[in-house]
């Protein structure tokens, strides 16, 4: 990424002639970029199957306006729009595909308030390191929205916010679906698809409805966040440690999505919150049950979410128990990349007070930016090896500043704050430019 990839790109239009222009930006670059693809090779298998028919079924039926989306890219790029289905449903159908990622969230206090931010390295395919873009999508009868954009990719799988200041990014979970399991392929969205319609949700709470009642056949982790509005007044005393509690305009989510479950944990304002690249909600919600007591951590409210073998969906609450449809692949880079990223974010850090929320990003670089594994395992927390074992390199990093009006070390204009504060989306080119560099570009809505 370079200053000029990040100028955001304005798109509108409806949703066909929208997909038409995300296909005029990939037209340089897909081409080329799936001929050198081993994804794409392995996913030629799968072509003009009845799998990706039925997901062409599927996504027309409960996704129409993506589908448009995904046909006016097609017909942009000259391309089958099942062939371009199909490469948006790769993490779906494979479980080894050049899509990583680590994402951080840090809290930094102002007066009594935790103020997020959230941070995430952006790691998938060199190839495309210097082809990526930023758009602005301005789309009829929803939210806009600005967030990374990949050659030939619907956009919403890696990060972004919109206008309603629902910000997201995502992480991939390597869950491989069982070929036995006709349920998951009948009733299956592909996780990309949903990831999209999630840029267009006004609220963390349509969002969460929106994966509640949408079954990926893959997974993802988001860290989902929202300022809703105006925050109340100041309470009287920091949250308890015995609760967790952030202030009720503030949704700040850690959520974990396969074609089994739904588990969703609100981020715990006392520490740090990391994810790589496979599930952690069983082990830190089983942590803090034995810490619950102490007062250095919080014990969370989880929501599970279970799809029984007809389908249906089945609530319940504390670990998700045995996996029935699919299983998890975890690489030696994803276990490495968290637990180095835990062992950076382990100490508390409420203790700060009266603190800028920019100052978050200084500890949240020191987690994207670490390179300590780079001799050892091949699996640093921040990628630029041409042997990474799984084949990705930090392509960019972002960190999410959500905040209400008067939070900033600037004054929003009212056009961009209105009573409901405002999210700053900062990028940085760390390989270029190095952990102490300024952000190429920040964007606010």
């Amino acid at each position: 990424m370079n200053n000029i990839t990040c100028t955001p790109i304005v798109i509108q239009g409806s949703h066909w002639e929208i997909g038409q222009i995300f296909g005029e930006l990939s037209s340089a670059a897909f081409p080329s970029f799936i001929e050198q693809s081993s994804t794409w090779r392995a996913l030629q298998h799968w072509k003009g199957s009845l799998i990706v028919k039925q997901i062409r079924d599927n996504v027309m039926k409960h996704f129409p306006w993506v589908w448009e989306e995904l046909n006016g890219m097609a017909t942009s790029l000259n391309m089958d729009v099942l062939d371009l289905l199909l490469w948006n449903s790769r993490g779906d159908i494979l479980h080894a595909t050049q899509d990583g990622c680590t994402s951080v969230t840090s809290f930094s206090m102002i007066g009594d308030v935790p103020v997020p931010t959230c941070g995430h390295n952006e790691d998938g395919d060199p190839f495309l390191s210097s082809k990526c873009h930023i758009i602005d999508v301005r789309p009829p009868n929803s939210p806009r929205f600005i967030c990374f954009f990949y050659p030939g990719s619907i956009p919403g799988h890696s990060f972004g916010f919109n206008e309603n200041h629902v910000m997201h990014t995502v992480n991939n979970l390597r869950m491989k679906v069982k070929a036995a399991n006709d349920d998951v392929w009948q009733l299956g969205i592909p996780r990309m698809v949903i990831s999209r319609a999630l840029l267009s949700c006004v609220s963390t709470t349509e969002a969460v409805n929106l994966l509640r009642n949408t079954r990926p056949i893959g997974g993802f982790h988001y860290t989902l966040c929202q300022q809703m509005s105006t925050p109340p007044p100041p309470p009287p005393s920091p949250p308890s440690a015995d609760t967790g509690i952030i202030p009720a305009h503030l949704q700040v989510l850690s959520i974990e999505h396969t074609a089994d479950m739904l588990s969703i944990i609100p981020l715990n304002p006392q520490f740090q919150f990391v994810h790589t690249n496979h599930t952690v909600h069983d082990e830190l919600f089983s942590k803090s049950k034995t810490s619950a007591g102490s007062t250095s951590c919080a014990h969370p409210v989880r929501e599970i979410l279970k799809y029984s073998s007809e389908g249906e969906k089945q609530e319940e609450e504390g670990s998700k128990g045995t996996v029935n449809s699919c299983r998890e692949v975890v690489t030696l880079s994803s276990l490495t990349r968290y637990h180095r990223a835990c062992s950076i974010t382990a100490a508390p850090i409420c203790e700060k007070q009266n603190e800028s929320p920019f100052s978050c990003i200084d500890r949240i670089k020191s987690v994207l930016t670490d390179t300590t594994d780079e001799d050892v395992n091949h699996c640093p927390i921040f990628r630029q090896q041409p042997d990474d074992p799984d084949e990705e390199n930090t392509i960019v990093s972002v960190a999410f500043s959500v905040l209400s009006v008067g939070d900033s070390m600037h004054e929003p204009s009212s056009e961009t704050a209105g009573d409901k504060g405002i999210c700053q989306m900062s990028l940085f080119n760390f390989r270029e430019n190095g952990a102490g560099a300024a952000p190429l570009i920040t964007l606010t809505l």
